[in-house]
């Protein structure tokens, strides 16, 4: 078990640097990915290609899931941020340096390890100091935070535009501003130590639903945020007006985020991640005419679909905070952000196919359908298992 932190108030500025910090990470997320994928699309690449780019930032967690709990065990999860929050500052500094679409498979790859060992280290950190009564309100406040980061790193790109050295230096301000809010850290929660290796298969095997959750999440998220630009112009946008609307996005986030918190502690969550998705799934259809209606028409939807989509992931985040605790939620953090990169992985690519073949109708089909595969398998893997020894590996 983690140990406790010394004082109400301790466990309240420990929440408050590590939320802070994950709200300038997210914003630095929130501008990567579309201004990436803005980028290449001016160097002539296929939409094919725009997507295998976006994976490689996925690749790394395969590597470093399996070692983050042992990592944890001996390094802090501020120390470990720190660390990549510097990383992801660099990378970000050398994609205008090297202009060419296979020298940035590499830096993505350097990207993607620094963005999935801070989340995972932050989502365990937040996760070990709340308590389960109040664990879907503490969690919507880490929500809201990544939902505003990710609504200002487009608003950053609208100032900035997407080319020259001016987006990419912004983005790695956005990050090296984290690293001065974590030298505020206090009593930050260091026990994620255990007797044997935490297998993340046997997390998974446990309690399914957070961990697939989160692959076809990001598998439907990642597609959306790396085309939604692409899309808006294709149907009569302009490229500022797409930037506009993505940040309006996550301004909906900001809004829904807490009720939604509420709700997990005061409802039946199943039932509750199953009308969010069905409401989601129903706005992502309706995307291209609300695109094609303009923005008096796009700017409220989108404000209401933001907020429905953002509730998904920490949604997840709570539902593996309910089950996990010490080592086995720093394995299961580990595994809940390897599942995200294998979504990562996979939607973008396959979005972008579906894109390239048959157009507007092929890449909404297939946001939406990441989401519709989960609620097909919902009645197969919402079930409690028995307790079991996991560190034993029983």
């Amino acid at each position: 078990m983690t140990a406790p932190v010394a004082s109400s108030g301790g466990i309240a500025r420990s929440l408050a640097v590590v939320i802070t910090a994950m709200f300038m990470v997210n914003a630095n997320y929130g501008l990567s990915i579309p201004l990436l994928a803005n980028n290449l699309s001016r160097m002539g690449v296929s939409d094919t290609m725009v997507g295998l780019s976006t994976a490689a930032q996925a690749l790394p967690v395969l590597f470093i899931a399996p070692f983050a709990q042992r990592l944890m065990a001996v390094l802090s999860p501020a120390r470990i941020m720190g660390i990549c929050i510097t990383m992801a500052a660099v990378a970000l500094l050398l994609f205008p340096v090297f202009p060419d679409p296979w020298a940035w498979f590499p830096l993505r790859c350097l990207l993607g390890a620094s963005a999935n060992l801070l989340w995972i280290s932050g989502e365990t950190w937040i996760n070990s100091l709340a308590t389960e009564e109040r664990r879907g309100r503490i969690v919507s406040l880490y929500g809201m935070a990544s939902s505003g980061g990710f609504a200002a790193g487009p608003l950053v790109l609208f100032l900035t535009g997407t080319e020259g050295w001016t987006p990419f230096v912004a983005g790695s301000a956005l990050m090296l501003s984290a690293l001065l809010t974590l030298g505020l850290a206090r009593n930050v929660p260091r026990d994620f130590s255990s007797d044997r290796p935490v297998r993340i298969s046997l997390l998974i095997w446990l309690w399914p639903v957070p961990f697939l959750l989160n692959f076809l999440f990001a598998g439907s998220v990642e597609a959306l945020a790396s085309f939604f630009s692409l899309l808006g112009v294709r149907l009569g946008l302009e490229e500022a007006s797409t930037f506009a609307l993505l940040a309006v996005l996550g301004i909906g986030s900001l809004l829904m985020q807490y009720p939604f918190g509420w709700l997990a502690d005061h409802v039946d969550r199943k039932r509750l991640l199953i009308t969010v998705i069905v409401l989601v799934i129903g706005g992502t259809l309706m995307l291209p005419w609300v695109l094609r209606a303009g923005l008096g028409v796009a700017f409220p939807f989108m404000i209401v679909y933001g907020g429905l989509l953002s509730t998904l992931y920490p949604m997840g985040v709570v539902l593996l905070g309910e089950r996990f605790r010490g080592g086995q939620l720093a394995a299961a953090s580990a595994g809940f952000t390897m599942m995200w990169a294998m979504g990562f992985a996979v939607g973008p690519p396959v979005a972008g196919f579906f894109y390239d073949v048959f157009d507007t109708p092929g890449l909404i089909l297939s946001i939406a359908g990441f989401l519709a595969a989960f609620l097909l398998a919902v009645p197969f893997i919402w079930k409690r298992k028995p307790p079991v020894d996991i560190d034993a590996g029983k």
